[in-house]
């Protein structure tokens, strides 16, 4: 079992009595990128819910090996507080009772290693949809969780913010941080050399 990051033991989701997925079955590694493919509708972001924990499933048993405070979600449609970049940060910081004589310290490595210096004191309303998907990227993983669930990471971006954001993906994975996403883009799939979880009218599709 050291190699299980999660185990699924026939989880069904039946949110107002409709049938979304059912008795779902699969053990997700620690070590691969796993991603959650599939038509619209067949479950896929119901069932990262579950995984993470957003969503409790209506029957069956989730095994994680790992603590939920080392896991973060990121969605697909993202909000945040009204403020600059270098305040968002800080209060996710804030948040986490992280002193403040290091999060000043923090943050500027965080900007310093994703190259984005220039967007510290920009105001979250002036950037553009590719360029807040980056930044809610980064508030996540600003916290270095080891695992990281993500819905979409490429939905509706110009190729720039694509290439950036499959850039900081690899780079976490090169740095052992587990990433469960969902997507319908294969350039990403062949990117990030996925193993992939095909989903199919809420069932697992193998």
């Amino acid at each position: 079992m050291n190699n299980i990051l999660l185990q699924c033991n026939n989880i069904s989701y039946q949110p107002n009595s409709i049938d979304v997925l059912k008795n779902i079955s699969l053990n997700i590694s620690s070590n691969s990128v796993t991603a959650i493919v599939g038509p619209n509708g067949s479950g896929k972001t119901s069932l990262l819910k579950i995984l993470f924990g957003l969503n409790a499933s209506t029957k069956g048993s989730i095994y994680r090996n790992y603590s939920v405070h080392d896991s973060s979600f990121i969605f697909q449609q993202h909000t945040f507080l009204n403020m600059t970049v270098f305040e968002i940060f800080n209060h996710v910081l804030f948040c986490k009772n992280v002193k403040k004589s290091e999060r000043l310290e923090i943050i500027n490595e965080c900007l310093d290693k994703y190259k984005i210096q220039s967007f510290k004191n920009k105001h979250i309303k002036v950037l553009s949809g590719g360029e807040k998907q980056i930044i809610a990227l980064i508030r996540s993983i600003i916290l270095k969780p080891k695992v990281i669930f993500y819905d979409e990471p490429l939905n509706n971006l110009d190729s720039d913010s694509m290439n950036f954001i499959i850039n900081i993906l690899k780079q976490l994975h090169d740095n052992e941080v587990k990433l469960i996403i969902v997507t319908h883009d294969n350039n990403l799939l062949t990117k990030l050399d996925c193993e992939i979880i095909r989903l199919l009218n809420g069932e697992v599709n193998r």
